[in-house]
């Protein structure tokens, strides 16, 4: 056994400094990975949570919600310098022998009136429009109405909001949040949805009638013949 061991004498110092540094290498990353790990918990420890969520005020006497309400909440890390967004736009969609077509009124209005709290979390802010639901469905049962189809075909109507939030988490990172329709979306989903949002086309929804859906409608109908 002792002879073994002396011919065998320069695999052991030449293996031996060859595995301690390996287990120093794997040491190493566990480290690193171990790191990160704890990084990436205390990053996430540190997001908020929103969520949106949409109202209605409802009339007993006319039996229709009259009003709707965004609702912004918090629901996990404290943030501050919160700041909101919200921009509406109804798409307007009809049939002609080629297919469908789409047009898009941007609008100002829906919401507008903003009641923000002061807390880092849980409701952050109530946003109002006075009798923006009745306002809005005057128009749309207008535009389903009989002598409407007669002169521009079958339309149909999709009110749209987009809401971005800014914020500063607990790290003091400054961030931003992007929703379509109260659901959360890629900063890509929301600027192609805000690409057909024109403030120079805008219009208020005090002003918002079925004429304006027509013009919009005719704005985008091929020329006959097409």
């Amino acid at each position: 056994m002792k002879n073994w061991l002396k011919r065998n004498k320069i695999y052991f110092e030449t293996i031996a400094p060859v595995l301690l540094s390996v287990s120093a290498v794997f040491v190493s990353i566990s480290s690193y990975l171990l790191t990160q790990k704890q990084v990436e918990l205390s990053s996430l420890e540190a997001q908020p949570h929103f969520y949106l969520k949409e109202e209605y005020l409802y009339d007993e006497t006319l039996k229709r919600a009259y009003e709707t309400e965004l609702r912004i909440y918090n629901s996990g890390a404290d943030i501050r310098n919160f700041k909101k967004n919200i921009n509406s736009i109804i798409e307007v969609e009809f049939y002609t022998l080629t297919g469908k077509l789409t047009g898009y009124v941007p609008l100002y209005g829906y919401y507008y009136g903003t009641y923000r709290s002061s807390e880092p979390s849980g409701e952050l802010a109530l946003i109002k429009g006075h009798f923006n639901n009745d306002k809005y469905h005057e128009v749309y049962f207008a535009v389903q109405s009989s002598e409407f189809r007669d002169k521009h075909g079958t339309t149909f109507l999709s009110l749209k909001h987009s809401v971005d939030i800014s914020y500063t988490n607990k790290l003091g990172e400054q961030q931003k949040a992007y929703f379509l329709d109260n659901k959360p979306v890629p900063q890509a989903e929301y600027e192609a949805f805000m690409s057909n949002f024109s403030h120079n086309n805008a219009i208020d929804l005090s002003e918002l009638t079925a004429e304006t859906i027509a013009k919009t409608v005719e704005s985008i109908r091929p020329p006959l013949g097409e």
